[in-house]
């Protein structure tokens, strides 16, 4: 019963950042070249998801005082942010963009706007009561596995791979 919230904490951190990896092996799909920008991005980007476990370690610590749950927030706005750098990155170094492409990269850039607000949101959220960042947190997690899963799934990346082959 100790382990409780620094497990749920930690499942938690888990199925975030590897919603973000899947993301970020999808968006790499779409890249015709890799630079120093994208490079830099993608550090940035690393950065961020290093910090997500010192804030589940900060929650579980305190689990209801702001600092924990605030922390996260905003390490995973940094990550959001990093990959919406990513997104605007590839997109305007497109070589010949498809439709399909410029489908994916607009439609994850909205994604990634939307949640980016929603995160910041929750961080002065937290500040009343830490279950509004833990929450929201997981709304973003179910988000990741159920509506994104549906959307943006494997049909979409054979389809642009087939289309890249002809």
């Amino acid at each position: 019963i100790e382990m409780g919230p620094a497990l749920a904490l930690h499942t938690l951190v888990f199925f975030l950042v590897g919603q973000r990896w899947i993301l970020h092996h999808n968006l790499f799909v779409l890249v015709d070249r890799v630079d120093r920008g994208l490079l830099w991005a993608n550090l940035c980007a690393l950065f961020f998801v290093t910090l997500m476990p010192l804030a589940a370690h900060l929650a579980s610590e305190h689990p209801l005082g702001p600092l924990g749950a605030m922390t996260m927030c905003l390490a995973q706005a940094g990550l959001v942010m990093s990959v919406l750098w990513m997104t605007s990155y590839i997109d305007s170094r497109r070589d010949e963009p498809n439709e399909v492409e410029m489908l994916i990269l607009r439609r994850s850039r909205i994604s990634l706007g939307v949640q980016f607000v929603f995160l910041l949101v929750l961080v002065a959220l937290c500040w009343t009561s830490p279950w509004f960042g833990y929450l929201g947190l997981i709304v973003i997690a179910i988000y990741h596995l159920w509506i994104l899963g549906v959307t943006t799934g494997p049909d979409q990346l054979r389809e642009l791979e087939a289309s890249r082959a002809s």
